[in-house]
């Protein structure tokens, strides 16, 4: 706290006038009626505010201003230097010298003899003077001022006026003073009218005492010289409320109880605690008045003129010697060394020390400097001090000299004189006197005092704080501690200001404050220290601060100070040790277990007459600082289970049963599947419902888990006996273990009943009572332990069991050190160990950005996650998969049980199951009692040639209802439906989702419908990839030259099937599976397959094997229409059975279900509106091109194809069955070759091969902006085969520099029987494609890279129908990807023998050169004739070729240098003809193909 004072009035108070005081007991009696004595009397009024004028020596007239006066009485002695040292008070009364001159002579007008003990006093206090040499006395001759006190209450007034008659005749008016004081304690208003709210001017000064009793006058066996002190009080030492100021504040400085102690003496006879006793208690306001008159009437009759007289006879003594002594003493000092000073030796310091009589000229003219200060006349007291230094100075006085010069500069300093410098050396020099040569640094601590409080007069902070730090010394702590405590408050005022010097020198203060015993003036340092080094990351020396804070307030009994100094120790990362922070723990521990205890007893204490109808309350649980709670990472979760909400979604028992229970806190917040699962909710209930959609604007998704990411604006909906789970994140942020028990939540429940009274709402806590089990069940975790640094999630539920509001407010537990927890046994210590408190759950919501206040504001939403309504019961609905799959084969089928059980209050109905993923699961449409567990995937029926089934199409939607019995579910009970899973047709992690919407039966209050959510994760893996085409057949009516029909039939067509088994692929070193087809069924409005005969029905795909399988497709129903918007047409399944008497019905679910749930469905049918689905929208790029460049009419298909088929896999040593479906979209039929078509024609649709065979297996290639047509439903992913990479990089570009086709006719007659080998002419076009000519070559031989490869094994099945004749072949290929080896020479003639054995060949050759090199110009296109040569019917892919390209070069360049920068272009489609002989021969098939294929399987 910065003083009022300047440094004028300080340097002035600290030399006042000490006026000596005689009172007989009488008058003592008279004060102590008001708790005073006679100087404790006047104390108050010891400055007053007057101007005196006296004259000075050279008779001008002077002003004294305001004058201070210390009165003492009598027998008061100095204090000794032993206790000087502990009471910092001599430093400032040992020079200069005492102005004990004047003497008040007390006695009270109820002494019988007033008059003569006046004179016994004067007589002894002379007496005195002569035989004692303390106190020292200014002047041999003393002034004497008589008082009489008379008691107004109850004293003789009559007397009291004759003796004051007597007194003034014998000493005179100016010499005496009549004070009558009141004795008698006044009611609330007196006679005189004075109230009783009188102002006590003497508290202030009683608190701070430090006087003496006065000696008992009447006792002679106390001799002078004795002291007999009796110490009352003593507190912080006087210096710095005189010489400086405290940075302390004054409540700081108030609160201080604490007395010397430590390496300090015990002061005895320590009276009562001045603060309870009232002072002045009879004195009203006149008397008052009376008391400053009469300190007035002694400065201006009595002090002031005798000090006049005395100022002007020292200076004339000064002068007299002076002229003598210049004149005359000079020579014989000098020569005799007449008058010399004589020597003696100090005791403190040990050097000689010079004595001068108290009449001798140095003395003299000191005294006459002293009192020239006293009187303020400073310019003549700096000329005296001046002159006296030389005088000292020569005589080796050191001690002098240094009081002299340490006065002369303050003299200078009040002087204020532009003319006369601050001599600044002259205090350096003093100071440097006391601690080098005299060895007194209670003296250099005083002039210390002096010097720096004229510095920071004048702005010299900084020197100011280096002249405390260098008197600073390690033998004496509490001075020290002082000086420090100075230094750091003018660190704090330099300018600029030096706060961390300050508060640097505030901690090396209080550590000597706290060396000293002084633990209040050490905790206020502390205090003051931590404002600068607080929050500024300087975590070290915080931590030190609080420490020793925590400490000393708990040796003060000040608990809850100390907590909190110990609390701020976990405020912030740590950065202490391990037994350093272990350390931290167990203090806070001790003081926590204290104050916990202090605050029972108080509670006790207020509670000892308990109200009986209230319940048993609690005191309010205190803050803990450890663990550190995550806030925002809270979560709150409504569930129906305690057990399932950390756990995941798919948690499976021993019955292989999976509950429902996706929302886990497992799960982290995902804001794609959060906008998925809104979305299904928003679907089922606005698009199965008979809700209103105008409310849809409106539309809230139910929220089941909660936390930073969702939407907390709105209250959670909790109902009775349903479980509320809440997360909360938490940290350990030191480097040893916590141990927490007892954890449990603390919450407030607001409930309305009918019983309260005019309808009061009803407010009960687990805070603050034990009776709330009727309310809110909670958990109460019995201990955990938290390890270091480590953040851990707890999960603690409560469960409410009453309607009303619930606020969870915050978690309680019982914390403490880790290490003291458990015993040696390693069990949990009972008793006394750590202490049970409480951390606050405060979450805020997200930071608001939208009006200007929110942006230049740190604004938070509301965030309502803990605060929820509980409602009245509800129907829950509890749903279990049993056997549910958690790996599946791509299109594999397995049926689960799903049961569905109602454990809720009330029966439910309209239950319906919404999606992401309808096609890949079916419920049954049948009613639940019509179904068995044991039920086979797939229905069988009698197989019949030839026969069509009819069905509905089925429309797929997100939102699936859930046949119930009797259209609801009652409470308690169960009901179980089959499900069919499939796997996708795309290899992975395929996740599922099923959203659960049902209504109450009953209309409820706040809960219009409920929603349970799951998700399953299935893991995919490749099976079998079947791609489908379709070509025209001709009629054989009319033949051309080739033997080719020329006529086109429009309503039949050769479907393709082309089935490879990629499992092996996918798995290298798991088990080889085979596939065995099954059945191929058929799906359309009006198409429908037959089988060719005689047809294999054992058709099995081992690994990596391809099987072609052929049909025939006839249109059953020429007259449909494509283009009708029919949602329920009536479709035609037809079916081919390859198993023996088995046939599958395929118009049945799940069959039918997955056919129309897969998209292949949309894909036939163009015009129907496509569903919103998924899976459908993420493809629509991709599958939006089925319409946008339709082929025309009369080669459009609407052909779905159902390959159905099973195999054999072996899960941990069990075999079993599997079986499974894929679907195949055949859209168009490639037209057949045509040759009479104009070159230019060709140029133009060069494209088309390519694209045809992409709409016959599906797939599109993506359409034109705008070419979209309206209504055409796109195609699920994996129905569209892969595209050609994008051209993402140079050489993807130059791999599409030519385009190139095949032109050919389809199909050939030829009789083999009479001509060997057949000649077909083809003719190759070549299109450039760049704006710059191109080198061409073409390699017939298509030779591969030089990198050998492994070679692939295949099975092929080729079932070729060319009018009545039935060609099967079955043969084994072996693909390289080098050059020959000698394994594929011998794999090559097995399989020419076997062709020879039946005349038949594997392949066709070309005919002429196997390389051709062209150019061909910018956007130009060239026609290429080569000749194609068979041997054999069958069906041939003329694809056998490559095409190279390159940028044109000069001819000059080399030719292996252009080969070698060409690039081969991608391949155009495949170009298949059809070679039928005219022959009506079938071939038959016998065992030894099967064992030359045998023998070459196991050749790798």
């Amino acid at each position: 706290m910065v003083s009022t004072q300047s440094a004028y009035e300080i340097i002035q108070s600290a030399f006042p006038f000490h006026i000596a005081a005689m009172c007989s007991d009488d008058a003592e009696a008279v004060c102590r009626k008001n708790n005073l004595s006679f100087v404790d009397l006047l104390r108050p009024f010891c400055k007053p505010t007057l101007e005196g004028r006296i004259k000075d020596p050279s008779n001008l007239l002077h002003v004294v201003r305001n004058p201070n006066f210390r009165i003492m009485y009598f027998s008061n002695q100095f204090v000794p230097s032993a206790m000087a040292r502990k009471m910092m008070s001599d430093a400032v009364s040992r020079h200069p010298p005492s102005t004990e001159s004047i003497g008040m002579i007390v006695v009270s007008s109820s002494n019988p003899d007033a008059m003569e003990a006046y004179r016994k006093m004067v007589a002894d206090q002379m007496q005195r003077q002569k035989q004692s040499s303390q106190p020292k006395w200014f002047f041999p001759s003393t002034l004497h001022y008589f008082v009489l006190i008379h008691d107004c209450a109850n004293g003789d007034d009559q007397k009291a006026e004759a003796l004051w008659e007597s007194l003034r005749a014998a000493y005179g008016v100016n010499s005496c003073h009549f004070l009558k004081i009141n004795t008698k304690q006044h009611n609330e208003n007196d006679n005189m009218g004075n109230s009783v709210n009188v102002p006590d001017p003497w508290s202030q000064y009683m608190h701070d005492k430090l006087s003496l009793e006065p000696l008992d006058t009447s006792n002679s066996n106390i001799l002078p010289g004795k002291q007999s002190p009796i110490i009352k009080e003593l507190k912080r030492p006087p210096t710095l409320s005189v010489l400086g100021s405290s940075l302390s504040t004054d409540s700081e400085m108030t609160n201080s109880n604490e007395h010397l102690a430590g390496d300090q003496y015990q002061l005895d006879g320590v009276a009562a605690d001045a603060d309870r006793t009232k002072y002045g208690i009879c004195l009203t306001l006149s008397d008052h008045d009376r008391l400053r008159n009469f300190i007035h009437d002694f400065i201006v009759r009595g002090l002031y003129p005798y000090l006049e007289y005395m100022l002007r006879t020292l200076y004339e003594q000064v002068n007299a010697r002076k002229g003598l002594h210049g004149k005359f003493f000079s020579v014989t000092k000098k020569w005799f060394g007449g008058n010399k000073p004589t020597a003696s030796t100090n005791s403190q310091s040990g050097l000689p020390e010079v004595a001068y009589a108290g009449d001798s000229h140095e003395m003299q003219m000191r005294r006459l400097a002293d009192l020239a200060f006293l009187l303020q006349h400073y310019d003549l007291a700096y000329t005296f001090y001046h002159s006296a230094k030389k005088e000292f100075h020569t005589d080796h006085a050191w001690l002098q000299f240094a009081g002299v010069a340490e006065m002369a500069a303050v003299s200078n300093f009040m002087l204020n004189s532009a003319q006369k410098p601050y001599p600044m050396h002259y205090m350096e020099s003093a100071i440097g006197t006391y601690l080098s040569t005299c060895k007194l640094p209670l003296y250099a601590t005083r002039c210390t005092f002096l010097s720096t409080e004229i510095m920071k007069a004048k702005g010299l902070n900084n020197d100011a704080a280096q002249a405390y730090i260098r008197v600073t010394s390690e033998d004496f702590d509490l001075r020290s501690s002082l000086l420090l405590e100075q230094a750091a408050y003018c660190f704090n005022l330099a300018k600029p200001p030096m706060k961390r010097k300050c508060a640097f020198h505030l901690i090396l203060a209080g550590h000597r404050f706290s060396k000293s015993g002084q633990r209040t003036h050490a905790l206020s340092c502390y205090k003051l220290a931590l404002q600068t080094y607080k929050k500024k990351a300087w975590h070290l020396a915080e931590d030190h601060i609080n420490f020793t804070i925590g400490r000393h307030s708990y040796t003060l009994r000040d608990l809850s100070n100390a907590l909190e100094a110990f609390r701020s120790l976990f405020s912030h990362k740590c950065l202490q040790p391990a037994n350093q922070q272990n350390l931290f723990l167990r203090e806070f521990l001790n003081v926590y277990k204290q104050y916990l205890t202090q605050v029972e007893k108080y509670n006790e204490f207020n509670s000892l007459v308990p109200d009986v109808q209230a319940p048993p309350t609690r005191a309010p649980l205190p803050i803990l600082p450890l663990p550190i709670i995550i806030q925002n990472s809270t979560r709150v979760l409504l569930t129906n289970s305690k057990e399932e909400c950390i756990t995941q979604g798919d948690r499976k028992d021993e019955t292989d049963i999976v509950r429902a229970s996706s929302v886990t806190l497992t799960q982290r917040f995902d804001p794609l599947r959060a906008k998925s699962w809104a979305s299904l909710e928003e679907a089922v209930v606005f698009g199965k419902t008979k809700r209103d959609k105008h409310s849809l604007a409106n539309f809230r998704p139910s929220i089941q888990l909660f936390s930073s990411k969702t939407n907390n604006s709105y209250k959670p909906a909790a109902v009775v006996g349903e479980y509320i789970v809440v997360e909360i994140v938490i940290k350990n942020p030191l480097k040893i273990s916590l141990f927490l028990g007892d954890v449990t939540l603390i919450w407030r429940h607001i409930s309305k009943t009918d019983s309260d009274t005019f309808g009061e709402n009803k407010i009960i806590s687990n805070e603050n009572t034990t009776e709330y089990d009727n309310f809110v069940e909670s958990e109460v975790i019995d201990s955990f332990v938290l390890a270091q640094n480590e953040e851990k999630s707890i999960q603690l539920y409560i469960r409410p069991l009453k309607i009303g509001e619930l606020e969870i407010s915050a978690i309680t537990y019982r914390l403490s050190n880790y290490s003291f927890a458990l015993d040696s046994s390693g069990k949990r210590m009972t008793g006394s160990v750590g202490v049970c408190g409480k951390q606050e759950l405060r979450p805020v919501g997200n930071r608001l950005n939208n009006t200007e206040n929110e942006r230049f504001n740190v604004v938070y939403a509301t965030d309502n996650r803990l605060h929820l309504n509980v409602v009245a019961p509800a129907p829950l609905l509890e749903v279990s998969f049993c056997n549910f799959p958690s790996r599946l084969l791509c299109g594999e089928i397995q049926q689960v049980t799903v049961e569905l059980c109602n454990t809720g209050s009330g029966p439910l109905h309209n239950l319906y199951v919404a999606s992401s993923y309808p096609e890949l699961f079916s419920f049954s449409d049948d009613k639940p009692d019509n179904w068995s567990e044991n039920d086979t995937v797939y229905s069988k029926v009698p197989v019949i040639k030839y026969h069509t089934r009819h069905n509905k199409a089925k429309k797929i939607t997100n939102v699936i209802a859930v046949p119930l019995p009797e259209s609801k579910l009652v409470s308690g009970c169960s009901v179980k439906l089959p499900l069919w899973i499939i796997g996708s047709a795309i290899p992975g992690v395929q996740e599922i989702d099923f959203l659960f919407y049902y209504e109450p039966l009953e209309p409820h209050p706040r809960l219009g419908y409920r929603i349970l959510k799951h998700v399953s994760l299935v893991s995919i893996s490749s099976s079998l990839n079947i791609t489908a085409s379709a070509c025209n057949t001709y009629q054989g009516d009319t033949e051309n030259e080739l033997g080719v029909s020329d006529r086109i039939d429009l309503n039949q067509a050769i479907v393709s099937l082309n089935i490879e088994n990629l499992y092996q692929l996918q798995r290298v070193k798991s088990t080889m599976l085979s596939f065995r087809i099954m059945q191929v069924s058929s799906v359309s409005p009006h198409w429908t397959i037959y089988p060719i005969q005689p047809y294999h029905k054992d058709i099995t795909v081992t690994p990596k094997e391809k099987v072609l399988l052929c049909f025939k497709a006839r249109n059953s129903n020429p007259g449909f229409i494509d283009d009708e918007d029919c949602q329920d047409i009536q479709v035609l399944f037809s079916n081919i059975s390859l198993k023996d008497d088995i046939e599958l019905d395929s118009s049945s679910t799940p069959c039918s279900d997955f056919f129309f749930r897969s998209g292949c469905w949309y894909a036939l049918m163009p015009n129907i509106n496509k569903p919103s689905v998924k899976s459908f929208n993420q493809n629509e790029k991709l599958l939006a091109g089925t319409g946008s460049r339709r082929m025309s009419k009369k080669f459009d298909i609407r052909l779905g194809l159902v390959i159905i088929w099973e195999s054999d896999i072996e899960v941990d040593g069990i075999r079993r069955t599997i079986t499974g479906q894929h679907h195949v979209p055949v859209t168009t039929i490639i037209p057949l070759n045509d040759d009479k078509d104009k070159p230019k024609q060709e140029a133009v649709n060069q494209k088309e091969p390519e694209k045809r065979k992409r709409i016959a297996t599906g797939s599109m290639e993506k359409p034109k902006p705008g070419s979209k047509p309206p209504g055409r439903p796109p195609l699920p992913a994996h129905l569209a085969p892969s595209t050609p990479p994008s051209v993402k990089s140079a050489d993807e570009f130059r791999k599409r520099m030519v385009k190139y086709k095949l032109r050919h006719p389809s199909s050939v007659y030829h009789d083999f029987h009479n001509k060997r080998l057949c000649i077909i002419p083809v003719t190759l076009i070549l299109q450039n494609c760049r704006d710059e000519p191109l080198d061409i070559f073409i390699n017939l031989a298509k030779a591969k890279d030089k990198t050998l490869v492994r070679y692939n094994l295949c099975r092929i099945y080729i079932i070729v129908l060319t009018g009545p004749r039935v060609y099967i072949l079955i043969f084994h290929v072996l693909k390289f990807s080098s050059t020959k080896s000698k394994s594929e020479e011998n794999l090559n003639t097995i399989i020419g023998d076997a062709a020879t054995a039946f005349g038949l060949t594997a392949s066709f050759t070309w005919v002429g050169n196997t390389a051709y090199k062209r150019r061909l110009e910018a956007k130009d296109q060239i026609c290429l004739s080569l000749m194609a040569s068979f041997c054999v019917c069958n069906v041939y892919n003329l694809n056998e070729l490559q095409v190279y390209a390159a940028l044109h070069r000069d001819e000059c360049e080399d030719t292996k240098k252009i080969r070698s920068n060409m690039v081969e272009q991608y391949p155009c489609a495949d170009s298949y003809i059809v070679l039928n002989s005219t022959k009506q021969d079938s071939f038959e098939l016998d065992d030894t193909i099967y064992d030359i294929a045998d023998d070459t399987n196991d050749e790798d």
